[in-house]
């Protein structure tokens, strides 16, 4: 089986999958609020902790796959907005991040790696926000990004191919959220 068939069609795996990619917007929302409160609470959360952040990189991984090879569930389709060209245009600074995930990367890395500095050197609970504000801007782009794919700007190279193609219009009659 390949990944494309893993994460498209309507097989168990399919299904449990696209529910999982699903999860996204909730897991990331309780990952950051418990993350946030383990940075400062006395202690830290211990396992709690880092159940949120396995529990997040999981439902990452899974959303990501679903959103590179699985294509534009039912579920996805009701959740492009009718308006969706304005939330493009609000949401830009979030598109132009998914088009530069890999440097977010490194940049998460960095601030990984500043975090894990500042703690053992000044236990520093202020530094560990780095780590926690990127996963919640990271998961907001893939989220965003895959909604408002057909309207992104950074997804064409409208300058230089001449011809303005203009964005999909939504269907009428479809359910939006």
């Amino acid at each position: 089986m390949t990944a494309a068939e893993a994460f498209s069609g309507d097989s168990p795996r399919a299904r449990f999958f696209t529910w999982t990619a699903h999860l996204l917007v909730p897991v990331t929302a309780v990952a950051f609020v418990v993350r946030v409160i383990g940075d400062f609470a006395p202690g830290g959360l211990g396992w709690l902790d880092s159940a949120a952040g396995v529990a997040f990189n999981v439902v990452y991984f899974v959303a990501m796959c679903h959103y590179l090879w699985g294509g534009l569930c039912v579920r996805c389709m009701r959740e492009v907005p009718a308006d969706a060209a304005e939330q493009a245009a609000l949401r830009r600074p979030l598109l132009w991040v998914w088009h530069r995930l890999i440097t977010a990367g490194f940049v998460w890395i960095g601030l990984g790696g500043a975090a894990i500095a500042a703690d053992v050197l000044w236990d520093a609970a202020w530094v560990r926000l780095g780590p926690d504000l990127a996963m919640l801007v990271v998961a907001s782009a893939v989220w965003s990004h895959h909604r408002l794919r057909p309207w992104c700007p950074y997804c064409r190279d409208w300058d230089q191919d001449g011809a303005h193609e203009p964005s999909p219009v939504p269907p009428a009659g479809v359910k939006q959220s």
